[in-house]
């Protein structure tokens, strides 16, 4: 796994003429040329195509890919990298360092319209600003520092969790039991005064947007998250998505307290039902996104790797668990609030299920 530098160039000639054999830019303060050796518009078949590298590799020959969607790079069934980028440039020699065959597999998202590809050598280069074609130079080290990154993000997660158990007990035992997430009912207790901005729930929320960070950061990442026009290291990649994550829950939150304003209860007070909320949904959310990490580290370290079908499998459970959070949450609220189905329906409509279409949208 690694996130590689974002690489930008002039793509004009890429996308307009796949026939086309070199382009060249110039003007005043510009002035280079580009030999482009192939280029193709892929050929995807179940998410996924395959280039053949084999017959490049010298003279500092480098291969371009640019797509409308994320994607993945494989050697097999073995993950290489994840670009930062819907686009990325690599040399081929770095490549054939890393391969065991010369084929590289690539995975692409479900709803990927456009993917292109092609090899190219820089063959001159007088002036150049605002933009250049830089290869990376050393794929491998780069690929070690994003994979270096995951796994110090995997062992703070863990660390927090350790820290959040020791510090505060009793909120971690109703975050992780099965019986009290899982029951259709809110247990006795917790028609009780909730504080909802005591340390155990800034705590957890901590933790449960650090965890999300991650398992968006590694399974969707769109464009639409890269916040600042910075190089998107592995590092510099993951922060943007923390902020990203906690700026929803932010407006989670908003939302669930502006609502509150046009749907109100006869039987549970509006502020008592908002803090009820969303005690239940980090404790609901925290429990699932654990669940996902916990399984993508055992099979890492199982394999060594993340095989190809995790990716999707991943992406489809993050899925299936969000729409049972929203069962089960519904369930308790109805059993607490007195609502009736068609008025509680209403409400999560513009608290759960509008957000939820949305963020198919973007991140599905």
């Amino acid at each position: 796994m690694l996130h590689v530098l974002l690489i930008f160039f002039s793509w004009t000639g890429f996308s307009q003429n796949l026939e086309s054999r070199q382009a060249d830019v110039t003007d005043e303060s510009v002035q280079y040329h580009i030999n482009w050796l192939e280029k193709k518009q892929a050929q995807v078949e179940d998410n996924l195509f395959y280039i053949n590298i084999t017959k490049y590799g010298i003279d500092e020959v480098s291969l371009s890919i640019r797509s409308d969607r994320e994607f993945y790079l494989y050697d097999r069934e073995k993950l290489l990298l994840k670009p930062g980028s819907n686009s990325t440039t690599l040399l081929v020699d770095s490549l054939k360092a890393i391969l065991s065959t010369d084929i590289l597999k690539v995975l692409v998202s479900p709803n990927t319209k456009n993917i292109t590809y092609g090899f190219f050598r820089k063959v001159e280069i007088k002036k150049a600003i605002n933009y250049s074609v830089i290869p990376r130079p050393n794929f491998k080290e780069e690929k070690n520092l994003f994979e270096g990154t995951v796994v110090a993000l995997l062992i703070v997660f863990f660390i927090l969790l350790a820290s959040f158990k020791a510090t505060f007990p009793k909120r971690f035992q109703d975050v992780f039991s099965i019986s009290r997430n899982f029951s259709l009912r809110p247990y006795d207790g917790d028609s009780m005064r909730i504080r909802l901005f005591e340390q155990d729930g800034l705590f957890l929320a901590l933790i449960y947007t650090f965890a999300t960070s991650i398992v968006v950061y590694l399974y969707f990442s769109p464009q639409e998250m890269q916040l600042f026009a910075v190089d998107n290291g592995a590092i510099t990649g993951f922060l943007q998505t923390w902020l990203f994550v906690l700026a929803l829950l932010a407006a989670k939150i908003f939302i669930i307290f502006a609502m509150s304003f046009l749907y109100k209860s006869s039987l549970f007070k509006s502020s008592r039902m908002n803090s009820f909320f969303i005690k239940e949904l980090l404790n609901l959310s925290t429990y699932f996104i654990t669940l996902v990490i916990v399984l993508t580290t055992i099979l890492y370290l199982y394999n060594g790797y993340l095989p190809t079908y995790w990716w999707v499998l991943a992406k489809n459970m993050v899925l299936v668990l969000y729409l049972f959070r929203m069962i089960l949450m519904y369930f308790k609220i109805l059993k607490l609030s007195g609502f009736t189905n068609l008025y509680l329906f209403s409400y999560f409509c513009t608290t759960e299920i509008f957000p939820f279409v949305i963020g198919l949208k973007y991140f599905y």
